[in-house]
């Protein structure tokens, strides 16, 4: 990781999440513990970045809410069917673009970064995750969880999509 980057700290990650959330999702965010259960099936974005630091944001978000955040996105009304299965994934990609850039400008202003394409996926209810590393949230309607790793701490990315 560059001098310039700092590591994200909780709050920086707290407070780019419920950014993204409350000024382009109308969601309301609070913490909840690591250790909470979390309902499957759900979809997993990662959004890679480049730059003053190289690394990846992840998100997985329970499909309750990710239905639920796409069709108030895309302004379905009540009378709508819920957007179907790619349109419910691009908004997750647009989301995850938005977290990862907000929180890295939190964590790291002035510093450039490019931000890679996203890919989202679904998550089958045995594989685990999210763990206790990643940061949990409550939203309205089901729960997200995030976490930001930097190349240079040797993880890769859990997923990629098909």
């Amino acid at each position: 990781m560059s001098a310039g980057v700092a590591a994200i700290s909780p709050l920086d990650l707290r407070t780019g999440l419920t950014h993204v959330f409350e000024t382009m999702f109308f969601r309301s965010v609070e913490s909840i513990p690591p250790d909470a259960g979390f309902t499957c099936p759900a979809f997993l974005v990662t959004v890679g970045f480049e730059g003053e630091a190289a690394g990846f944001c992840e998100l997985v978000m329970t499909a309750a809410e990710a239905a639920g955040l796409a069709s108030d996105f895309l302004g379905c009304d009540a009378e709508q069917q819920t957007p179907d299965q790619d349109r419910v994934v691009e908004v997750l990609c647009e989301l995850g673009n938005m977290v990862c850039g907000h929180i890295l400008s939190l964590s790291a202003p002035g510093s450039l970064f490019q931000i890679l394409p996203p890919s989202c996926s679904s998550l089958a209810a045995d594989s685990g995750l999210p763990d206790v590393t990643w940061s949990r949230f409550q939203l309205d309607d089901g729960q997200v969880a995030v976490r930001i790793v930097f190349r240079s701490e040797g993880t890769q990315p859990l997923l990629r999509a098909i």
